[in-house]
């Protein structure tokens, strides 16, 4: 499992991101509206923003002191992708369902690239939160989850609320330093050995963009482990159909089999905000006919 949990937390995916042309001054070239850069799976977009605004800084017509109210977001092929969510997650929700088709335009020199575009407005599409803080809002969803993945696990988010200050601290830096040992030190003050529920997110993106909480048990009523099809086939029989399974489950970038217990991936493919985030993806037609 250590090794499992290394993989997940070591991850990253290689993205670029282009700002659109109606952010762009006259005469930019392409390679001046472009970023390339390396983000974790188990981290959040947002907190790239900066970095990539200010390497795109003179090519953009947007002025930081205008105070016109707008707010940057960020977009895959028309869709926003949502900064409040695990960034391998977004990965997994749009690209998970249908790789083969995709392999040949997103890789260049045999690396994976995945091209995303930065846009700019007074109004951000639905579901996008507006970033009005920067990166203390940033922090402050991040505790929130955790609050909620405490409270799930224990009964009551006390291990959370009663950190030190200096834990508090040392815990946010552990995602912006990427230290998994202190990561690892702080969650384990909040984590129990035998949790009440297990905290999970399913998340559907077609044929539109679902996100679904649950509290799940380790044993179902039976005394049966609780395993991951039995809650995927609760919320989403559609994918049921006659015997027939028309989707796939992905954590981390991982296929998951559906007859996995949902207590052991959680020990293993937990994200860095006390969940456990899976995406549900719809299977490819070559996918299917291959089962």
């Amino acid at each position: 499992m250590e090794q499992v949990r290394g993989l997940v937390w070591s991850g990253a995916i290689n993205v670029q991101v282009k700002a659109k042309e109606s952010l762009l001054l006259n005469e930019v070239s392409y390679k001046e509206s472009l970023v390339n850069v390396r983000i974790p799976r188990d981290t959040y977009l947002a907190l790239y923003l900066p970095a990539i605004v200010n390497h795109l800084r003179n090519s953009l017509k947007i002025d930081d002191y205008s105070n016109d109210g707008g707010t940057y977001w960020f977009e895959f092929e028309g869709v926003p992708l949502f900064w409040n969510y695990p960034f391998g997650v977004l990965y997994d929700s749009m690209l998970a369902l249908n790789p083969p088709s995709r392999v040949n335009r997103d890789t260049e020199n045999s690396v994976n690239i995945w091209k995303i575009e930065l846009a700019y407005g007074p109004n951000p599409p639905a579901g996008v939160i507006p970033l009005i803080n920067g990166i203390d809002q940033i922090k402050s969803y991040w505790m929130h989850q955790w609050k909620q993945s405490c409270y799930i696990l224990n009964g009551s988010a006390k291990q959370v609320m009663s950190l030190s200050m200096q834990d508090s601290q040392q815990f946010w830096f552990s995602i912006l330093n990427r230290g998994r040992a202190d990561f690892d030190q702080i969650s384990s003050k909040i984590l129990p050995k035998r949790p009440k529920f297990i905290p999970i997110i399913l998340h559907r993106t077609l044929p539109d963009i679902k996100r679904i909480q649950l509290s799940a048990t380790k044993y179902k009523d039976d005394g049966s482990l609780q395993t991951l099809g039995d809650l995927v086939k609760v919320q989403f029989p559609e994918f049921f159909q006659d015997s027939q399974i028309l989707m796939k489950a992905v954590s981390n970038g991982i296929e998951v089999p559906l007859d996995s217990n949902v207590y052991d991936l959680y020990q293993r493919l937990m994200s860095f905000d006390g969940f456990l985030h899976i995406c549900v993806c719809l299977m490819s037609n070559a996918e299917y006919f291959e089962a």
